[in-house]
Formats: C-alpha cells, structure tokens, sequence
C-alpha cells in the first residue's frame, strides 16, 4: 500500500511541476510581449505583409482583391491563399487574388499604415477581432518599407494538430488570461477600438469595404470565463459597423469547432482551418456580388437550368446530341416498317 501511495504521490507532483513550467512559461512570454515591440517576435510575419503590399502597388492585381488582417489567430485560420482564392472563385465563378496578412502581435495602427500603401483597387478587407486585438502593446509605425534582409524565412502556419495542447494546460491558459490579461484589456481597450475606427476610416477613404470578422475561439475550453471581455469588444465592433455603414460578420457557430480544432484557446490547426476557410470563402463570394465587384454577367445571372448539355463540355455535348437525332431517326423508321407503313422517300 506504501509503494501504490508513493508512486500516486509522485504522479501527483510530477504534474504539478509540468503545470508550474507551464505556467512559467506563459508568464515569461507574456512579460516579454508587454515589454518589448511587436517587431521583435517573429519579425517575417510583419514583414511579409509589408513585402505582398509593396508587390500588390507595384504590379495591382486584374481580378478583385480581398485581404485578411489581424494578429496570429487570423494568421493560422486558414489553409492557405492559393486554397482560400480558388474556393472563393468557383462559388463567385470569377476571379479572385487573396491574401493572409496575418501576423503575430498585428496592431490596428500597423494596418492602418499597412493599407495606405496598397493600390487604389477594388478591395475587400476583413479585419479580424478577438480579445487579444483589444490588448495589445503600442506601436508606432514609421514605415511601411518592407526589410532588405527580414530575419528568418516566413512561413504561414506556426502550429500542427500534431502537437496541441492538453486540456488542462489550455484551461490553465484561460484562468492566466482572466487574471493577467484581462486588466490590461480593460487598460487598453478604449486605445484599440479608436485604433479600429481609424482603421475602418482609412479603408473607406481609400474605397475598400472593409468588414469586421470574428475569430474563432476554443468554446470547449473558455465556456463563459471571457464573457465579459467579449462582449464588451463586440458590442464596440457592433457600434463601429452601425457608425460607418459596414457589416460585422460572425459565423463561428456555424463552423461547428471541436477543442481537437485548436492548438490552444485561439488558434487554428489543420482540422479546424477547412472549416473556417469554407465560410470565410462563402462570406468572400457573397461580399464580391454585393458590392458589384464581380463582372455584370457573374455577378446578375441566374442559375442555368438543369439540361442533358449541362455540366457536359461541349465537345462532349455535341457528338451525345448527334447520336440522340440518329437514334430517334432510327426508331421512326423502323416503327413504320413495323406498321407496314413505306419508308420515307426524296
């Protein structure tokens, strides 16, 4: 019974240890982002929306172009661009260039400069929200120039299914956010919404439309512990929508996400991706034919009806047709031979 009682006491306390590195470590980080520039973590992110907006003002695109903004959370929701824009395409039948411009630690005030260098082009701009948006450190953007030599090499999807975390280290992180962050929300929020509106202002003076999009967040693990913080940044979004005439888009119940969706409490991985990139194309297709930025004909006509031809390439719809006539032709004759009936003569 002593040796049962010991090895249960070990357990015990080696999971203590792993939750209090855990812990550490969130702490750590947490330290580091408040005390330090956004540019400092993860730097190539940044960068590479600077490097896509510089290319997109050089060489502007033929087709619409729709862009994602926000911080990692957006980074990681979808599949990827090539992905979201031929999805986006087949259901608007025209097409269209998008981007992910997502990157960790984003600001509202970086993508306020972000924007005044892209062309003067028919553009959509989701710009993605979620609490972490309404506390975020300071910036001050000073140039949208991307680096001539960015530290490391970008690569979109910083987390796998492969490698989530266990329940109980993301239920640790929402009682970290409520007790550590969450003051900082309250600190910052007012900032970040005027950040928000003067972001919204830019798109429209520039003449995007641009929309406010929910991220999606791990329901399984938060249940109502970010209520407070959440309804206070959507019910500012909602009053941001209503000043500028823009729509707030939430369609997150719609996608059904599972805790196996997540990496931690915000960000994607690849089950969960699929899911938010499907109504996201949805949502992209929808927004192109209501703000007339698809071709007359794509954007007004009506479903073709259902026909033997339809949906057959035409090479193939020929040849069926021919052979349908000399069928026919075939049946008549030789029901009037049936008949006793003389056959057709010049």
């Amino acid at each position: 019974m002593r040796s049962v009682s010991a090895r249960r006491d070990r357990g015990e306390t080696r999971r203590r240890v792993v939750v209090l590195v855990a812990a550490v470590a969130i702490a750590v980080a947490g330290m580091a982002h408040a005390a330090s520039p956004a540019r400092a973590f993860q730097p190539w992110g940044w960068q590479h929306a600077l490097r896509v907006a510089q290319e997109l003002e050089v060489v502007p695109p033929q087709a619409p172009l729709v862009l994602l903004l926000g911080g990692s959370c957006a980074r990681e929701a979808t599949v990827s661009d090539q992905t979201w824009a031929a999805d986006a395409s087949r259901r608007a039948g025209s097409p269209v260039v998008t981007y992910n411009l997502g990157s960790s630690n984003q600001t509202f005030e970086q993508e306020a400069a972000l924007v005044k260098g892209l062309p003067k082009a028919p553009t959509i701009v989701f710009i993605a929200l979620n609490r972490g948006r309404f506390s975020a450190i300071r910036t001050r953007t000073t140039s949208i120039a991307p680096a001539k030599h960015p530290a490391g090499t970008y690569s979109q999807h910083h987390y796998s299914s492969a490698s989530i975390e266990p329940f109980n280290l993301k239920q640790h992180r929402v009682r970290f956010w409520v007790r550590m962050r969450y003051p900082r929300f309250q600190k910052r929020y007012v900032t970040d919404l005027a950040l928000l509106d003067k972001l919204v202002g830019v798109c429209q003076r520039r003449g995007y439309h641009p929309v406010l999009l929910e991220m999606p967040r791990d329901m399984a693990v938060i249940g109502h512990a970010f209520d407070a913080a959440t309804g206070q940044y959507q019910a500012g979004a909602r009053q941001l929508a209503r000043k500028y005439g823009i729509p707030y888009v939430d369609f997150i119940d719609k996608a059904h996400f599972v805790d196996s969706d997540f990496y931690d409490v915000d960000h994607l991985v690849e089950p969960g991706r699929p899911k938010f990139q499907s109504l996201l194309a949805a949502e992209t297709s929808r927004r192109l034919a209501l703000y007339g930025m698809l071709p007359p004909a794509k954007a007004l006509a009506a479903p073709a009806p259902a026909t033997l031809a339809s949906g057959i390439d035409p090479h193939v719809a020929w040849p069926v047709g021919m052979a349908a006539v000399v069928l026919v032709g075939a049946f008549a004759v030789r029901r009037r031979s049936a008949l006793g009936l003389p056959r057709y003569r010049r």
